[in-house]
């Protein structure tokens, strides 16, 4: 399939621009960035953070001369949006935020020109707004005269920014935007409710498998509670500010989102009290208007309405990393994947005393509790074990680790029935890389699910966190399946065009029909 070459860096270097490959995921300029797991401990009260426990933090940088809005989305653990807003990035800007201030309501801390001395402060008429001071170029090349010189950042609030556009830059500051928002802790109640909506601890009467229902639970379910928080979080590139969720057709048909690709970010996991941190980039997401209006299922095409595409790229279908469990070191493997597991349905009479009883904010659903993966495991003496009877198998009623669209979920034999003892690696196959006869096991979902995986490794007071290894993308390169067709594989990772080139029809074995 066609690699596509588009701009990934929007500013001038010696003449030339930076460019990435679409669809072969890398840490480059993006026009969204994927927050895979947010993670926040809370204090006693269930409410407010706990400070000596976990936090996230988040760096977005714009790497372009150019000015530049984001809207930030916050979104719970099965993919309901929480709360929403917008920022402001002067050319070469850099906006960071911990999310313990975010579930306080606490905007102030992290607000674009809260000060009164920043680059944007309002005054009673629009002639007193206090802009930003006057930059100059600066950079590898500014001050060589053989080479073009970068361009100036760009400032938000430069009357010069506006020339040519139309826009009225006191209304758009003012009334569009809304920034600088303020100390909103009178929402810490609202956001932290809305985030624990989305982590519910299934009932084992209710975890369905093919039709046979209480299956056991994975053992981290089974303590699951709404401490610590986990959700994710979107930041996109728009062209405005809006109130609008990338769940709402709004979004799309007011045409908010950008395809600038211009932001790279960066995650910090610290625990003060375990003395835990981890760090990985923000997942980068790029724009290609060309690749719009195709059958490639985009990262948001889920939530588009009819007649609109998304132009990002989307995450993969099989990922593989090590797991430790020797010497006392655990490993953990934290998914965030495009579809969640989560139904409603009917429930018995007394399903509001048993919620009750756990102490958590419950709605009715249940669990679709064998898909939307296959996975494989090895140890290092060579030793293999899967779900089921094959490759082609998987029948083995083994219960959903990830029902969520979230999670970071131990790597224990109580998870992963097929997981040997010592160290070894695993393969995680989503159904989106499983194909039926060409088609997928996803066709129940209404789209196929894509994910980012990452192993995490914890030892006494040391950590550390690794993103997966990519071993396919078939919404881009179809032939990266288990099976392709009714032919045996895997062409996980392997062009399956440069395979079939190299060998006669008669050499390719046909495999049965897969349930």
């Amino acid at each position: 399939m066609k690699k596509f070459l588009i701009l990934g860096l929007a500013l001038s270097l010696a003449g030339g621009v930076a460019y990435a490959n679409f669809c072969a995921r890398d840490y480059v300029p993006a026009a969204t960035l994927l927050v895979p797991y947010v993670v926040v401990s809370l204090a006693a009260d269930g409410v407010s953070p706990d400070l000596n426990g976990y936090t996230t933090l988040l760096a977005v940088t714009n790497v372009s001369s150019d000015a530049q809005l984001i809207h930030v989305t916050v979104w719970n653990a099965r993919s309901s949006t929480v709360v929403d807003f917008d920022e402001v990035l002067t050319g070469y800007d850099v906006w960071s935020i911990n999310f313990r201030d975010l579930i306080q309501g606490r905007f102030d801390r992290f607000d674009t020109g809260t000060t009164g001395e920043g680059f944007w402060y309002p005054g009673e008429d629009p002639e007193d707004t206090i802009v930003g001071p006057d930059v100059v170029a600066w950079g590898p090349t500014a001050n060589n005269p053989l080479f073009f010189n970068i361009e100036g950042p760009q400032d938000y609030d430069d009357p010069d920014f506006y020339l040519g556009t139309g826009l009225n830059p006191d209304n758009i500051l003012r009334d569009g935007c809304g920034f600088p928002y303020g100390d909103l802790s009178s929402l810490a109640g609202q956001i932290v409710a809305g985030i624990k909506r989305g982590i519910r601890k299934p009932l084992a009467a209710l975890y369905w498998c093919r039709g046979t229902a209480s299956l056991t639970l994975p053992t981290w379910l089974t303590t699951l509670t709404s401490n610590p928080l986990f959700f994710y979080v979107t930041v996109d590139v728009v062209n405005l500010c809006s109130t609008a969720f990338p769940n709402q057709s709004g979004y799309w048909t007011g045409r908010i989102p950008s395809s600038e690709n211009v932001l790279i970010g960066d995650i910090i996991y610290v625990n003060q009290t375990a003395k835990y941190s981890e760090s990985v980039p923000a997942v980068s997401l790029e724009a290609d208007v060309d690749a719009a209006n195709t059958t490639y299922f985009a990262f948001y095409d889920r939530y588009t309405p009819s007649g609109i595409e998304d132009d990002r790229e989307n995450l993969e279908g099989a990922h593989a990393f090590r797991y430790l469990q020797t010497g006392g070191v655990t490993t953990e493997a934290v998914v965030w994947k495009s579809t969640r597991e989560v139904f409603y349905s009917y429930l018995p009479a007394d399903y509001d005393d048993y919620n009750s009883d756990l102490g958590l904010d419950l709605d009715a659903y249940f669990e679709y509790a064998c898909e939307p993966y296959l996975y494989y495991a090895w140890d290092e003496n060579e030793n293999s074990k899967q779900r089921g009877s094959g490759p082609s198998g998987f029948d083995t009623l083994e219960p959903n680790a990830f029902p969520f669209e979230t999670q970071s979920v131990p790597v224990t034999v109580g998870n992963f029935y097929g997981l040997m003892s010592g160290n070894g690696w695993m393969l995680i196959i989503w159904d989106s890389a499983v194909p039926i006869l060409g088609y997928g096991n996803w066709y129940w979902h209404g789209y196929p699910p894509t994910a980012w995986v990452a192993a995490r490794y914890l030892l006494g007071g040391y950590s550390t966190m690794t993103e997966a290894a990519i071993m396919a993308n078939p919404e881009c390169f179809y032939d990266q399946t288990l099976l392709f067709y009714y032919m045996f594989g895997p062409f996980l990772g392997v062009n399956y065009q440069n395979y079939v080139d190299n060998i006669s029809n008669n050499d390719i074995p046909w495999a049965p029909y897969v349930e």
